[in-house]
């Protein structure tokens, strides 16, 4: 650093742009401006998203801002949140979800606490969606694993004492039998009427 001037010859303007200059240095390239996937546009959407004079551009309709915030918009809703949840990919700081679909960041944490009671990456995407592919066979089994272990007294207390390996086994039953219920609605009837 012995090319840089000394802060105090420096004018308040000349301070200024060089703590700019540092500051971009430090933040890196930022998001692309031509972003190609949901979360690339993510990330450019909350950059425009801190700058007022934009956003009053595009509350007072100027085609152009309005034509790309459209633009990313949809590539942000057209991404697999799921997706970049399990691959680690940082969700966007804000973000707008309707009704009970879970928002990138809560996602991402439901991601990291069922991989830490041990499921793949597959388990976690038929507990999180619908894509499950079970019979009614694996549902009448983790229906009767989960009834047995929670007769048995050992289970229940390692299970209640937050053992990890009761916890998980208990996890993937609870998943099982949701996703089966989910899949099976009217057609298999999990009810406490069907236990043994």
């Amino acid at each position: 650093m012995a090319d840089e001037p000394d802060i105090s010859t420096m004018t308040p303007q000349q301070a200024t742009e060089r703590l700019a200059q540092m500051k971009a240095a430090y933040d890196g390239a930022g998001p692309s401006e031509n972003p190609t996937t949901a979360a690339e546009a993510g990330a450019r959407l909350d950059v425009l998203r801190q700058d007022p004079q934009r956003s009053a551009r595009l509350f007072a309709g100027d085609v152009q801002v309005r034509r790309e915030f459209d633009h990313l918009t949809r590539l942000v809703a057209s991404g697999d949140k799921l997706a970049d949840a399990l691959a680690g990919v940082e969700p966007p700081m804000n973000e707008l979800t309707s009704g009970k679909e879970l928002n990138a960041r809560n996602l991402q944490s439901a991601v990291q606490d069922l991989r830490e009671l041990g499921l793949g990456d597959q388990a976690i995407r038929d507990t999180l969606t619908d894509t499950a592919s079970l019979s009614v066979e694996d549902v009448a089994l983790a229906m009767e694993f989960k009834q047995q272990a929670l007769g048995n007294e050992e289970f229940v207390r390692r299970y209640l004492r937050g053992d990890p390996e009761m916890v998980a086994a208990m996890t993937r039953a609870n998943a099982i039998i949701i996703n089966g219920a989910k899949k099976w609605a009217g057609r298999y009837p999990i009810t406490s009427s069907t236990r043994r």
